[in-house]
């Protein structure tokens, strides 16, 4: 009977321990892809160029993503440039023409776009929303 049970709670623990070390490896692979699009996401927003750097197929980096963060690889690096054009937006004087093309973008109006997409706003609305509040609250 006590060789029983062990098997019985073999068959319950295995499968455990081996969707955490997969659950574990999903993770790294998106340390990984972050690490990778803040090095590279001014030149690159490809999320084939991404899975390639990190020898898998784009759509084996799409389902982790998915699964993980409930997002598309392009999902992730599109809001990490608007992240970074929102830095650019508050802390430089730089016109929205100089961020889109700093952030790779030679199209200031598809740029546009993608900001007004993700932020409901467009970079000029977003700059003075932020500097009117600002000064509303000194």
């Amino acid at each position: 009977m006590l060789n029983v049970l062990y098997i019985d709670l073999a068959r319950i623990y295995l499968p455990e321990k081996r969707a955490n070390k997969h659950r574990e490896l999903q993770l790294a692979h998106i340390r990984r892809l972050n690490a990778l699009i803040d090095d590279n996401f001014k030149d690159i927003k490809s999320p084939a160029s991404y899975a390639k750097k990190m020898f898998m197929s784009e759509k084996n980096l799409n389902l982790i993503c998915k699964v993980i963060m409930n997002k598309t690889v392009s999902i992730v690096i599109t809001e990490r440039v608007v992240l970074e054009a929102k830095r650019m937006l508050i802390h430089t004087n730089m016109n929205i023409i100089q961020i889109s093309l700093d952030l790779g973008y030679t199209d200031n109006s598809y740029f546009s776009r993608i900001f007004k997409k993700t932020t409901r706003e467009t970079p000029l609305e977003f700059r003075e929303h932020y500097r009117r509040k600002r000064q509303k609250d000194d």
